[in-house]
């Protein structure tokens, strides 16, 4: 990506331009964002090619394939223009660097890394091949290495599998060292050829050296011809699926499936997790403190010695045990089974006063009435342990004071009942109000 230069557009169609991606032969693509602030990757036919049909021709081919194809290693088609010049179409943008850009950025990559970006490549050929489609430019320009895996761009040289090879002047167009021999020879265009590709741009991935060296088209297409790819210092397994892939007899190739299943082992016996797209990602607990050791899923592991949540059981210790009965059996006893009150929770026991001191009572009757109550809770609570204790330990019950009513069931629980007296007396006014107002009213009637 570079900043805009000196007489290149500053909006195309409804986007707005804000950098250079790169450019190729056909034209350039940008960085354009709509008017609602979506980012796109904007193509635009360089105005050299407006003259030639041919080339007008295989831009329309390229949106049709584009928006033609469905599949998650390709980026979709949002918007077009063809009937008026500057031709364009507008894909979706895919940050990230190009496998050619991350070779020489970081150089080589390790063996099972290339095995999951090559699993990754071939599921996303296998896509493009079911649509009929054939890619004819795989190469590591081409191949954006996102957060969510590798992604396939630039259908400006794709075509239907069976169609021709040549265009434009009658040259084969792709690049030195990624075009297979078969489309050199002839004009026989099958999903094999990019197979061809694919495993020539590993190769570059394993070793960040061109395939099939330097030089002109004729000195790397003898080259290709006659020598082995280059493959020197690469793991001998991925070596080994890198010259299956670029053999010259077109038949004699895996298929996309296969160099997935070839790749799935190779990480098998690598010791790592087949297929993990996101290995390349660095792990980091979401929250947690900077210091802690990371599992594999990304979550912080625990120390040595430190419990588990829930310590190897299903459910937390609070829901096992003898405090849930097994069905079938008889319920246990309420002495039994619950836990003491003055014991289990001694806090809020000893936080809470008693109700006795919290609530003077006033009166003989409920002074005499509070000591039968504190008697009978304390020889409950030093009694021995059996089922005609009701309340275990040191905890008596609550008394309500005189004049309320017995506790009744309700939506809200076991509330008690509201004093009667005050109701009726408010009852009795209320209708004598009514007499009063009633009678004046029949009084003013007869003397009006």
């Amino acid at each position: 990506m570079r900043p805009l230069l000196p007489g290149e557009p500053l909006t195309v169609g409804r986007y707005e331009i804000e950098a250079t991606l790169g450019a190729g032969g056909m034209g350039t693509v940008y960085l354009g964002r709509s008017p609602g602030g979506r980012p796109a990757a904007v193509k635009v036919i360089s105005p050299d090619y407006l003259e030639h049909p041919e080339a007008v021709a295989r831009f329309r081919r390229e949106v049709a394939t584009v928006g033609t194809v469905r599949s998650a290693y390709t980026a979709a088609l949002i918007d077009y223009e063809l009937n008026s010049p500057p031709f364009w179409m507008a894909t979706e943008y895919i940050p990230g660097p190009t496998l050619s850009s991350a070779v020489k950025a970081d150089g080589p990559m390790p063996p099972s890394r290339c095995a999951e970006v090559m699993a990754a490549v071939a599921e996303g050929l296998g896509d493009i091949h079911r649509h009929g489609i054939c890619h004819r430019d795989l190469k590591p320009q081409n191949v954006i290495l996102s957060a969510t895996g590798p992604q396939l761009i630039d259908f400006g040289l794709a075509r239907s599998a069976g169609a021709s090879g040549f265009t434009l002047t009658g040259v084969s167009m792709g690049t030195p060292g990624y075009i297979a021999p078969e489309m050199v020879d002839g004009d026989d265009l099958t999903p094999a050829t990019d197979v061809f590709a694919l495993g020539a741009t590993m190769a570059y991935a394993a070793t960040g050296r061109r395939p099939y060296g330097h030089g002109s088209f004729q000195a790397i297409y003898l080259r290709l011809m006659r020598e082995q790819i280059d493959v020197d210092g690469v793991d001998p397994a991925l070596a080994s699926v890198i010259r299956a892939c670029v053999v010259n007899d077109p038949a004699s190739r895996p298929s996309p499936d296969e160099i997935i299943g070839m790749c799935r082992h190779l990480r098998s016996t690598d010791g790592t997790t087949p297929t993990r797209l996101l290995s390349h990602l660095p792990l980091r607990a979401p929250d947690g403190p900077a210091d802690l050791p990371i599992r594999a899923h990304g979550s912080p592991a625990r120390s040595p010695g430190e419990p588990s949540r829930f310590a190897g059981t299903a459910r937390p210790g609070a829901f096992t045990g003898s405090a849930r009965p097994k069905a079938g059996s008889a319920r246990p006893e309420t002495g039994s089974a619950r836990p003491k009150t003055g014991s289990a929770r001694p806090a809020a026991r000893s936080a809470r006063p008693e109700t006795g001191s919290a609530r003077p009572e006033t009166g003989s009757a409920w002074r005499e009435a509070g000591a039968a109550r504190a008697g009978a809770g304390a020889g409950a609570g030093a009694g021995a342990s059996g089922p005609d204790r009701r309340f275990a330990g040191a905890a008596r019950p609550v008394t309500m004071p005189q004049g309320r009513g017995p506790a009744r069931p309700g939506l809200l629980g076991n509330w008690p009942a509201r004093p009667r007296q005050p109701l009726i007396i408010l009852g009795l006014a209320a209708a004598g109000l009514l007499v009063l107002v009633c009678g004046g009213a029949s009084v003013l009637q007869l003397f009006s």
